[in-house]
């Protein structure tokens, strides 16, 4: 198993912080539920605001963004005309997104008192915390218990608060532990996106899980002149009688960033790309799913795998930077998509592409379970930099494409009901 499945280590500053900062943070919490107590409203929310873990940036990530958006087209198509904000640590948002009537609510800043956060979202109904993978610790305690303690807060203080689907992995950090110990607010409702995860989170937490999918799920595809150059590319090789497959490799399956090991990572995806185009006469999309620059993008990575591949027609970049929308489009029109990005697996089974992960935290596992697919279309960052291992899983895996493409039709209905169910606490299912 890899390092990154492992857990990541943390560096003595962050455990002294965690020391100091989390008996502080539980005794803010404490007095601020207690301060701010009020029985919950019985009438649906006419407002709901949207709190993600990086309020600086919060569609910096296209998981992120994909949730987010998901959740904005579904709670309107259940409440017209429903005021939405999202939390930041500034007053700006996207264009597109201000476009969509969204507001942003400056309260994500420091320094913060968990308290005033907490009064500040009220001037809204309902809260919907998009939980991603950040609320297990594993990146950050300190943030995961700002998360947690924020939204029960909103809750005790008669708000209707939704944890929307997240994963939560098998050695989630001890602050995390600690607070889950406590029983929280009924009118907290928190979502774990996988079954896997649901099990994990039950074991050690006072207050049950509900099993939902991810939000992301629920994102529409979105076409548009920025992808219209890859979608006409897939479109040609297609009618020559070519498969298209999606490949996605990334700086983050590299946890120190080694430039030796990257180089690993960069020569066996292009060995297994250039064997699936030789082999199966199958052409490849080099798909990214992050545009946040080398240090975690996936462009300038997936630029030299185009490179190292050297089949020129039959290997193509999608180089510009566009949305989580627009990548769910170009997934849809492939026959198999090879991922190391949660997300973008999310959207290309969600469109019944089948999917094999290069997986990181357990997460894949739990989001393969809910199609029944097998953890043999699943290989570890480490395994991954082999180039004859992963070979070997990209052509196997690609034999069984169609079979692997109706057994997700098969499941794909019954989870896309269980993303909508993120919101079935504040809205009925329409």
């Amino acid at each position: 198993m890899s390092r990154i499945a492992e857990g990541r280590k943390k560096s003595p500053r962050e455990r002294l912080r965690e020391l100091v900062r989390t008996p502080q943070m539980l005794s803010q919490w404490s007095r601020a539920r207690s301060a701010l107590a009020a029985q919950p409203s019985e009438e649906p929310p006419k407002s709901l605001v949207i709190l993600s873990a990086d309020g600086r940036d919060p569609f910096g990530s296209r998981g992120d963004e994909a949730m987010i958006q998901a959740i904005i087209d579904e709670a309107r198509r259940r409440t017209p005309g429903v005021r939405i904000g999202i939390a930041t640590a500034g007053n700006d948002l996207p264009e597109r997104i201000v476009a969509q009537g969204v507001e942003a609510v400056p309260v994500w800043r420091a320094p913060w008192n968990l308290g005033d956060i907490a009064k500040g979202l009220r001037a809204y109904d309902a809260l919907l915390v998009i939980g991603a993978d950040v609320l297990d610790g594993y990146y950050s305690s300190i943030t995961s218990l700002r998360l947690w303690m924020v939204a029960e807060i909103f809750a005790s203080a008669g708000g209707r608060a939704v944890i929307g689907g997240f994963s939560f992995n098998s050695s989630a950090a001890w602050p995390v532990r600690l607070f889950l110990k406590n029983k929280l607010s009924p009118s907290l409702a928190i979502n774990l996106r996988d079954p896997v995860s649901l099990r994990r989170f039950d074991a050690l937490s006072a207050t049950p899980g509900r099993r939902v999918a991810d939000c992301a799920f629920m994102l529409k595809p979105r076409e548009s002149d920025a992808i219209a150059q890859t979608l006409a590319w897939v479109r040609a090789q297609r009618a020559e009688g070519r498969p298209v497959c999606g490949l996605n490799v990334h700086p983050m399956l590299v946890p120190n960033r080694d430039p030796e090991e990257i180089g690993r990572l960069v020569e066996a995806a292009a060995t297994a790309a250039r064997r699936l185009i030789d082999e199966t006469g199958s052409s490849v999309v080099l798909l990214p799913h992050d545009f946040r620059g080398e240090t975690h993008g996936d462009v300038a990575l997936l630029a030299r795998v185009l490179e190292a591949i050297d089949r020129p027609g039959h290997a193509f970049l999608q180089d510009k930077e566009i949305s989580a929308g627009e990548i769910k489009a170009i997934a849809a029109e492939l026959d198999m998509v090879f991922t190391g990005r949660m997300h973008l697996a999310i959207g290309s089974l969600g469109s019944g592409v089948p999917v094999v992960g290069i997986t990181y935290q357990g997460k894949f596992a739990g989001l393969f379970e809910h199609f029944s697919l097998s953890e043999e279309q699943l290989i570890a960052p480490e395994e991954a930099k082999d180039a004859e291992r992963l070979s070997r899983l990209v052509l196997d895996s690609f034999a069984k494409a169609p079979a692997l493409r109706a057994q997700v039709a098969e499941a794909l209905p019954q989870v896309k009901s269980a993303s909508q169910s993120n919101l079935s606490t504040l809205w009925p299912v329409a």
